[in-house]
């Protein structure tokens, strides 16, 4: 990309005319690192418009966050700029409900809850960095991977530093809540604008106060004129320094998004339900078990339609063809057979249900399904009594931890969670001042058989608020591309062990070198703290390869016999295939225990 004001340029390639800094087109960014994090920024952009998401109850909720520092544009401190855009929002027949988390008293916790049960808008101005915010609501990375709102996907606007810089080592955080899926559906946002350079105080709030203006007053609609608006509002009041910010603000998403308003009415058949996503033990039972579709008919005559699957365990309730009349609909719905879906071993399992417009193809489409056989186990332990043969750097090392240190916070544990030794940095006191990144990290877990795959260790940490000294957890396949899975959001002071969990499936589930690192700075020049002190590291997962299912028993039925040949015949290659076939004939006339 266009290096512009000392950061990444999207926006450089919008000025096609003239010698003017107005955009004349308008560009969104679809970026990701594998064609699944592609895959879910086209299908939410998709959804969102063709299902009129914009329509929906939750998109009648706002929230913003902020901090209380300033004052900025307009003279205003960030809390009560932050206010004024809530009003603003409240005066709009489209918005009935605003909330807001401003410091000194602002809750995570309670931000992400509402962001869970369903916002369209969210606004932020404060403190950014390239993982996360830093006030009123600091939501990072780790909070945007537990996210779980799938009703809505609301779009962000970020007033803060560099939550847009996209070739930052790690995920910055405007990608992140375009890469987030819960349960292989899209959570996190819609779309995001988030700068890729260290922001200045006042331009960027004059663009967000103009952007919401004209969203209120609805005098335009897509996510890419809302931002360009704000931005020329802004240009025009403060000049070349509003020119950088425009320059290093990126739409992280479609810009012609329609975020207000609905898209052009849709024609054709359009269907909605987002797809089934089901789990359940080794032999089931599995839920959800089921999910419904409605097929719509958007034309001026009847459409003829069809509706197929394309796997064993999923069976299909309904007129799976037909016509559909005039403004009329019809319903679908999809289950897990939960009698096939018991003899499929550990693992994760895809399948999808087909519409078809036969009639003129308009509004064709597949609604994805899988089903996630069997229960997370501890695949992999370090109980730290023995030293686990890690990389460490600096003071990073396997020792018996003194309870030395606490300057600040508190003192190191003395010995381990469980025992006499742990993997910790300085066991005998405080971590350093002016330290750069010090790791620690394993050497590669073989993951290829796992999906659901997780981490647990017990923990010991104490570390000085992210503003001044920093502790993370970084995940990797490859040793050299690092995910940053946590990282303190503020003052840490463990004074007990406790143990932790956090889900690495994104990066972990089917590679074969996953390397999971402990960091240990930067810090700045004062205010020492013990830091890191881990025990009983564990690597927990479904495993494909430990499938306690009697072999060859495909029927359910206790014993292996000529039904499970038939079994296997029947449904060859889905999913049963030559494997199948030979555990048949290896445990043949057996009785399963």
């Amino acid at each position: 990309a266009t290096v512009s004001a000392g950061g990444l340029s999207d926006p450089s390639y919008t000025k096609q005319a003239g010698n003017d800094n107005y955009p004349d087109l308008l560009i969104g960014r679809f970026s990701g690192n594998n064609d699944a994090q592609i895959d879910t920024q086209v299908q939410r952009t998709i959804t969102y418009e063709t299902e009129q998401w914009t329509l929906k109850d939750e998109y009648k909720n706002a929230q913003g966050a902020s901090s209380n520092e300033g004052p900025g544009d307009d003279g205003e401190y960030d809390q009560e700029h932050m206010t004024i855009l809530g009003e603003k929002y409240l005066g709009w027949d489209k918005v009935t409900d605003w909330n807001q988390e401003s410091e000194p008293s602002g809750s995570v916790s309670e931000f992400i809850d509402r962001w869970n049960a369903g916002v369209g808008h969210i606004q932020y101005t404060g403190h950014g960095w390239q993982e996360g915010w830093s006030n009123g609501a600091p939501v990072g990375n780790a909070d945007v991977d537990q996210l779980t709102n799938t009703n809505m996907l609301p779009y962000v606007v970020t007033v803060g530093c560099v939550v847009g810089e996209y070739n930052y080592s790690g995920d910055c955080f405007a990608e992140k809540t375009q890469w987030a899926t819960h349960n292989g559906q899209p959570t996190g946002s819609v779309a995001h604008y988030g700068s890729t350079i260290y922001q200045y105080w006042n331009e960027p709030m004059r663009g967000q106060d103009a952007m919401v203006d004209h969203m209120v007053a609805e005098d335009y609609f897509t996510m890419g004129s809302l931002c360009a608006m704000g931005c020329v509002n802004m240009m025009d009041a403060y000049g070349q320094s509003g020119v950088d910010i425009f320059d290093t603000w990126i739409i992280f998403g479609d810009a012609s998004l329609v975020i207000s308003g609905t898209a052009q009415p849709p024609t054709g058949m359009r269907v909605t339900g987002a797809g089934l996503s089901s789990e359940g033990p080794l032999g089931g039972p599995f839920a959800p078990e089921s999910t419904t579709f409605v097929l719509n008919n958007y034309e001026s005559y009847p459409i003829e339609y069809s509706v197929s699957e394309n796997s064993s365990w999923l069976t299909l309730s309904g007129d799976l063809s037909g016509q559909i009349p005039v403004g009329g609909s019809v319903e679908i719905v999809a289950s897990i057979d939960q009698s096939v879906a018991a003899t499929l071993g550990n693992g994760n399992y895809t399948a999808s249900v087909d519409f078809a417009n036969v009639s003129n193809n308009d509004g064709t489409t597949s609604k994805p399904v899988d089903i996630t056989v069997g229960v997370p186990v501890a695949v992999y332990e370090w109980n730290m009594d023995v030293d686990p043969g890690w990389s460490y750097e600096g003071q990073w090392g396997w020792s018996s931890p003194t309870g030395g240190g606490g300057q600040y916070g508190n003192p190191d544990p003395v010995g381990g969670a469980d025992g006499a030794y742990c993997v910790n940095y300085n066991p005998n006191g405080d971590y350093e001042n002016n330290m750069s990144e010090t790791n620690v990290t394993t050497g590669a877990i073989d993951c290829s058989s796992l999906t659901d795959t997780s981490m647990k260790f017990d923990r010991y940490l104490n570390v000085e608020t992210d503003f001044y000294d920093h502790a993370w957890i970084k995940v990797s396949a490859d040793g050299q591309n690092w995910s940053t899975v946590w990282t303190n959001s503020g003052e840490v002071a463990d004074s007990s062990w406790s143990q932790q969990e956090y889900d690495i499936s994104g990066v972990a589930d089917g590679e074969s070198t996953v390397y999971v690192r402990f960091v240990m700075g930067t810090s700045d020049s004062s205010w020492q703290y013990s830091g890191w002190n881990i025990d009983n590291f564990q690597i927990w997962g479904v495993d494909g390869d430990s499938n306690t299912v009697c072999p060859g028993d495909f029927d359910g039925s206790a014993s292996v016999n000529v039904n499970d040949l038939l079994t296997v015949i029947q449904q060859w290659n889905d999913p049963y295939t030559v494997d199948d076939l030979l555990a048949v004939i290896a445990n043949w006339n057996t009785t399963c225990p």
